[in-house]
């Protein structure tokens, strides 16, 4: 049938947090034409880390550069506009901040024009994952909230707002409507009932290769069992250069898929594989143990420890980006769940489709609450 034209819609995001919430990428520090000292590098894995910068007391207009390693790009450059004059009057409080659009997995350092320079003022970076997953939804809408203070005072003056002072910020994602995906829907278990605990089924994984340095054809055990399986790569005595390329067949079809070595550790095939021709790459003394399994099954219970996420939403014209997302369970009974003080939690309210539930060892997961 023929495609149906549909008008953006945008897109959102998500990454599990491996530390919840913004981190320091740098301290206050003065501003100088080049900031190399004091720098922490983006722990933000193997997606990276936005960047967010936050200037303070400056008194002109300028630029900052970010220099690194990133995608898509290394180097980007923020242009600050000069103080206003409001801004001018309260240089502790006005700030001027920048999202990063690339994800950074080093930095090298940050330059500062000369106006900036002679203007002075304060930099801090803090740093957040970039989102990992991208997530197939039908509704999303955040809101901004930042509760103002302004004392009533008697001080003989008429007008009511002397002093107002913008307070925390307390974001929330009001909507987010998905249908669920079992193989992109996992970050709904992890945010609204824990880290599962995993095995493979079957609880001992069908040797595919028994153990082997990589060859231009390594020896094939068995092959999978029906009606397919993924394959578990475990790589160690790794070299320079590793790599497969995997053929067989896959949901009936032809299948080459290439899996690249990049250190010790645990691969995973992309295709599910009904039968394997062959496996090898150009030799190397990367040591190979393949097995494969039909999958994983999750148990997680009242004591898994709930996750936080970072999501990026773009709905067309603008981002938004909510470091520190918790999720919140409604209904009669339901946690209330902050941050740090520092960083206050953003809060999730799901509205999964009844007919998406999902279902595990223990039960229809969608029927907690969530409406």
């Amino acid at each position: 049938m023929p495609l149906t034209p549909t008008a953006a819609k945008g897109q959102t995001n998500i990454a599990i947090e491996a530390t919840s919430g913004e981190q320091p990428v740098l301290t206050a520090t003065a501003v100088a034409a080049t900031i190399s000292a004091g720098i922490t590098q983006p722990s933000g894995g193997s997606v990276g880390s936005r960047l967010r910068l936050i200037l303070f007391g400056w008194t002109a207009g300028g630029t900052i550069t970010i220099t690194g390693t990133g995608v898509p790009n290394n180097t980007e450059v923020a242009t600050v506009p000069a103080p206003t004059p409001q801004q001018l009057q309260s240089p502790q409080l006005a700030t001027f901040e920048y999202e990063s659009l690339n994800l950074y997995t080093a930095i090298t350092n940050f330059q500062c024009s000369a106006p900036l320079v002679t203007g002075g003022g304060v930099l801090v970076v803090k740093q957040c994952q970039g989102g990992k997953f991208n997530i197939p939804d039908t509704a999303f809408k955040s809101g901004r909230k930042v509760p103002t203070y302004s004392p009533n005072e008697h001080s003989g003056v008429m007008a009511r707002d002397k002093k107002i002072i913008a307070t925390v910020n307390e974001p929330d994602i009001g909507t987010w409507d998905s249908d669920f995906y079992g193989d992109l829907s996992l970050y709904w278990v992890y945010l609204m009932v824990g880290s599962p605990t995993w095995v493979t089924i079957p609880a001992a994984p069908l040797s595919v290769v028994a153990s082997a340095t990589i060859t231009a054809s390594v020896t094939i055990a068995n092959q999978p069992t029906a009606p397919g399986m993924k394959l578990i790569i475990v790589a160690s005595t790794w070299a320079s250069g590793a790599a497969i390329t995997i053929v067989g067949t896959s949901y009936g079809l032809p299948a080459t898929e290439v899996v690249t070595i990049s250190a010790n550790g645990t691969y995973y095939s992309a295709n599910v594989y009904s039968a394997i021709t062959s496996i090898g790459g150009t030799t190397n003394a990367t040591t190979l143990v393949i097995t494969g399994v039909f999958g994983w099954w999750g148990t997680a219970t009242s004591e898994s420890t709930r996750q936080t996420a970072v999501v990026e939403h773009f709905d067309g014209s603008a981002s938004w980006v909510h470091p520190l997302t918790l999720a919140q369970r409604r209904g009669a009974g339901q946690n209330t769940h902050r941050g740090q003080d520092d960083q206050p939690a953003q809060y999730l309210a799901y509205r999964f489709h009844r007919r998406a539930a999902c279902r595990s060892a223990g039960g229809r997961l969608a029927d907690a609450g969530v409406d």
